[in-house]
């Protein structure tokens, strides 16, 4: 209630006769300790608001709530979203030697032949991602597990995925 108060106090006086587009107080973090914890943000990964408003406070002994941290880290150009997958042992030398051989056995492919690729799968192994807070634009990746413990199916598909490789 006080906050209405403010602001019509505020209106009244003409101090505040404009929509402030960014709303709220001023950032409790100085100049340089803005920075620096932007900087840190884009290295360390925190899956939860609350986990920055602890970092900050032990780092720079500033309290923010969790809806506050937010606020601030929208204004700063991060986002909350899920990573990327990729898998846990990504190799990009082999990756490309593959790719490159792969081409080469297609632009070989006699008439009437197609390419079947096939795995295992195991959908229920999957790594399991959550949100996390990291800047827009950017991108974070998750390394997925390949332990598979149970039951496996092999599943194929033609290269050009259009229907399930007869002979299987």
């Amino acid at each position: 209630m006080q906050s209405v108060y403010r602001y019509f106090a505020e209106y009244e006086s003409e101090k505040n006769v404009q929509h402030d587009s960014r709303g709220g107080s001023q950032s409790k973090l100085n100049t340089l300790e803005a920075k620096e914890l932007h900087d840190y943000l884009q290295e360390t990964t925190y899956l939860h608001a609350k986990e920055i408003c602890q970092y900050v406070k032990a780092k720079y002994g500033i309290e923010y709530t969790s809806s506050g941290i937010t606020f601030w880290l929208k204004s700063q150009g991060f986002v909350y979203k899920e990573p990327i997958k990729v898998p846990g042992k990504l190799d990009p030398e082999k990756q490309e030697a593959f790719i490159e051989a792969y081409e080469r056995l297609k632009n070989a492919l006699p008439e009437g032949e197609e390419i079947c690729f096939m795995d295992a799968v195991h959908p229920e192994f999957e790594s399991k991602a959550v949100c996390f807070w990291i800047k827009a634009g950017e991108i974070k990746t998750l390394p997925t597990t390949s332990a598979q413990y149970r039951m496996h199916f092999i599943g194929a598909l033609s290269e050009r995925n259009e229907r399930i490789c007869s002979g299987i």
